[in-house]
């Protein structure tokens, strides 16, 4: 059994008390109940279980003296504690008997010194949930969550069965304990009592389908998610959407929310990362020099017309004629297609999208973690300019989200033209979702509705293999043109 310490901060304002609590956490046959929907807790002089949406003082009353916890009769005697065990899952009673039987050994242990002496051993319970972990990029976001030490318990959820996917990154030698969830029944409880969501599930981009029909395949599977989410946590939870195409996505999720109470504006944000990785990369390409040693901000958006990285204020400051800025942009917005074109049109960008989500996963792991940190993401925000209301920009995040902006730097004329561009095309992506959810915003989600098209494509993969092979063939004829 572990013992998890927080400050009075965050005690239930139902119990009127300044003294700390704690989690309890119990191990029964081999697995451990971390309790994140079923927390039992020690607020001031009282034993409380706290559920999702609830709490319900249950016993165990200290002295004003002695803070030591009498246990004895804790869960036992009152008749209210027998209809309130009645209330579990049969899965959870089991835990939850053998509960009492640990509860009486604490008989002569002070809880609240315990806490106080070990509290520099103490980890915040942090769950982690990766929605759509069997595509590839999901596969690695969840390896690197699973690397990551102050994620406590890290949740897996894909319609097709994941079990094997669980199994192999549970053997990763490090904290997180590794739960998998599979189907659309079992979405609700993967989402349940998360501090962060990720999502990632969905069609990716590809040669045939442009950002329309792209928005119009992943735009319900949002909707069905964003949902759950809502409906299973009282407090929102972090949500970070990588779901292509996130200039229009990320509304579409936040008219989705807005008609929940614990909406939650500073805690929404879509993946933007890719961008900034790149930029850097190639700038420091361009300067021959390590891409750490290179500052170069990226604004705007996720397609094509409203990535804008900021050259004027870029660092190391060198020299860049005219037409190598407009290389660098025109490189920098098609790098998808590049990518896209390499693998002959079978899919975009995929292990280095997952790296750079990663590191503004870890981003988010830190504020909630109570650690400030700044990073980049495609945001609701109002205060940059007139008539935008989400934007890519530098933000500081904290535990209760997003709690500072970053102001635009002085631009020159030609980012500034760009700028007006990207803000015209972020208005028509807002205006897309919302003319989506006015249509479909209260519609059932179609089933495997992104499962359907994938079977498609499986179909059409023999018609498809002689004219991939001509393209293969064309490329490796452009290749030898280009070496002689």
């Amino acid at each position: 059994m572990a013992l998890y310490h927080e400050p009075s901060t965050k005690a239930d304002p139902s119990v009127k008390s300044k003294n700390t609590y704690m989690y309890l956490n119990f191990q029964y046959d081999g697995e451990r109940f971390t309790f994140l929907k079923q927390h039992i807790c020690v607020v001031g002089q009282q034993l409380v279980y706290r559920g999702c949406n609830s709490s319900k003082i249950i016993g165990g009353q200290f002295g004003d003296k002695s803070p030591s916890m009498d246990t004895s009769s804790v869960l036992a005697t009152d008749q209210s504690n027998t209809e309130f065990f009645e209330k579990f899952p049969s899965d959870t009673k089991q835990p939850l008997e053998e509960m009492k039987n640990v509860l009486k050994f604490l008989k002569p242990i002070s809880l609240v010194h315990f806490a106080a002496r070990y509290r520099h051993t103490a980890r915040l319970p942090c769950k982690v949930c990766v929605v759509g972990a069997n595509g590839v990029i999901g596969r690695h976001l969840a390896a690197y969550m699973k690397m990551n030490s102050a994620v406590v318990n890290l949740t897996l959820y894909d319609t097709e069965d994941i079990d094997g996917l669980r199994e192999d990154i549970s053997h990763i030698d490090y904290n997180p304990w590794v739960f998998a969830h599979s189907g659309e029944k079992e979405l609700h409880q993967a989402v349940s009592c998360s501090q962060f969501v990720i999502v990632v599930c969905g069609c990716r981009k590809q040669e045939e389908v442009d950002d329309n029909k792209l928005f119009e395949t992943n735009a319900p599977i949002i909707l069905n998610i964003m949902e759950a989410i809502m409906e299973t946590n009282q407090k929102q939870p972090f949500i970070h959407i990588i779901t292509e195409p996130v200039n229009t996505l990320v509304p579409l999720a936040a008219l989705a929310m807005q008609k929940y109470e614990q909406y939650d504006e500073c805690k929404l944000s879509g993946s933007t990362s890719i961008d900034l990785m790149r930029a850097r990369l190639m700038y420091a390409e361009f300067l021959h020099v390590d891409p750490y040693k290179v500052k170069l901000p990226v604004i705007g958006g996720r397609s094509e017309k409203t990535i804008i990285p900021l050259l004027s204020v870029r660092e190391p400051s060198e020299e860049m004629a005219k037409e190598d800025r407009d290389k660098f942009l025109k490189r920098l917005r098609m790098a998808d297609m590049d990518v896209m074109n390499a693998k002959c049109g079978e899919a975009s960008a995929q292990l280095s999208v997952a790296v750079a989500a990663s590191r503004f996963c870890y981003s988010v792991v830190e504020a909630i973690c109570r650690k400030s940190v700044w990073d980049v993401a495609f945001i609701p925000c109002k205060g940059i300019r007139e008539g935008i209301d989400y934007f890519s920009t530098r933000f500081l995040l904290e535990e209760n989200g997003v709690k500072e902006i970053d102001k635009l730097p002085d631009i020159d004329g030609e980012e500034e033209a760009l700028l007006e561009i990207a803000i015209k095309e972020i208005e028509a992506s807002c205006k897309m979702a919302k003319d989506y959810y006015e249509k479909h915003g209260k519609k059932e989600v179609k089933k495997d509705d992104c499962q359907q098209e994938k079977d498609g494509k499986k179909a059409g993969k023999e018609e498809e293999k002689p004219e991939k092979k001509e393209k293969k063939e064309q490329n490796q004829e452009k290749k030898a043109e280009k070496k002689k």
